[in-house]
């Protein structure tokens, strides 16, 4: 079961970025300068070729993986730009950014899904936004 809320943006915790090489997490300074910049980037994390793409573009950038910092750093721009494309969108639309998402965000205890566009909503400061929660229900039968 899927249960629609609105929560604040503020009250969501990120989800962590990086795997065994480092922390891909971008700063919001970063953000803030590749949004300044209009360098966004539209490719969706969820989808196995851009993440393969991106790898590949880390792993040519760090010589194979031997510059840890070189890679991180490839796969934070990836962040910064994605989370910048969010905030162009969100005020682009701010009444239907949230329309037709193939992957609308989704908390569990951190956005699992969307954690671009939630730290998007965050740094613009947004009033709530709809968020999709997984929850277990019983359902009961009564006999007569």
């Amino acid at each position: 079961m899927k249960i629609k809320l609105k929560v604040s943006p503020q009250s969501l915790m990120d989800w962590p970025y990086g795997n065994n090489l480092g922390p891909h997490d971008p700063t919001e300074e970063q953000i803030q300068a590749a949004y300044e910049k209009g360098d966004f980037d539209g490719r969706v994390m969820d989808d196995l070729d851009v993440q393969q793409a991106i790898h590949f573009d880390a792993m040519k950038a760090s010589n194979n993986g031997q510059d840890k910092d070189a890679y991180c750093q490839v796969w934070r721009m990836y962040h910064a730009r994605r989370t910048a494309y969010w905030m162009n969108e969100i005020r682009l639309k701010p009444d239907s950014w949230q329309d037709n998402e193939a992957y609308p965000v989704t908390v569990k205890l951190v956005a699992s899904a969307g954690n671009h566009r939630t730290r998007a909503a965050k740094m613009l400061n947004l009033a709530p936004i709809d968020v999709v929660t997984e929850a277990e229900a019983e359902v009961v039968v009564e006999e007569e």
